[in-house]
């Protein structure tokens, strides 16, 4: 079902292989598709990837989630909704569900460690919508969105709202140089800041 170009309908899967060998590799499952989400359709891509205090952080698009890879290849759901797996109900360990409970947030963009800390970028459509009437008195939360960990769970956001730039829409590049986590927003309307 669906264009058969998109990806995968079932939803994003995460695989690893140890790449020994010739290629081909072999690949094998971690997160299978759609990490059994209920979303009608479950999140089609992982958007971004980093890796936080061992463990690899996978953000993906609508809806948006964010789910950690452990060692032992177990994983969780930081953000996202609720939904149960083979052993059970698996609920986002953060708190927040999907979208980091905004339906305006469309992905995570980004993410980077920084400093021990890990960095989460989102690009958010309240930005192209934000004269509809269900935004009033939502002035505030219209932007980019950009969080920070210092364990991989609990998440404190920096900025909801672009900076205080309703134009900065989302954070595209977050790169760790000598002199500090510099920050690339995307603003179609009045251009880039860093």
């Amino acid at each position: 079902p669906g264009d058969p170009k998109a990806p995968n309908p079932a939803g994003y899967e995460v695989l690893r292989t140890d790449a020994t060998g010739s290629p081909p590799y072999t690949f094998e499952s971690v997160v299978p598709p759609g990490a059994y989400s209920t979303a009608n359709p479950p999140p089609r891509v992982a958007v971004s990837m980093a890796q936080y205090d061992g463990r690899l952080y996978t953000g993906s698009n609508l809806p948006v989630e964010l789910i950690r890879v452990n060692p032992d290849n177990s994983w969780d759901l930081i953000v996202g909704d609720p939904r149960t797996g083979p052993n059970g109900l698996i609920a986002p360990l953060s708190g927040y569900g999907s979208g980091f409970d905004w339906e305006y947030t469309i992905h995570i963009w980004r993410m980077i460690e920084h400093d021990g800390l890990l960095f989460i970028g989102t690009a958010d459509s309240s930005t192209e919508v934000r004269f509809d009437p269900a935004l009033i008195g939502l002035e505030a939360f219209i932007g980019g969105d950009l969080y920070v960990s210092d364990d991989g769970i609990t998440l404190y956001p920096i900025t909801l709202n672009g900076f205080d730039d309703q134009f900065n829409m989302g954070f595209r590049t977050l790169q760790n140089t000598p002199y500090g986590l510099f920050i690339g927003t995307h603003n179609p309307w009045q251009g880039a800041e860093v």
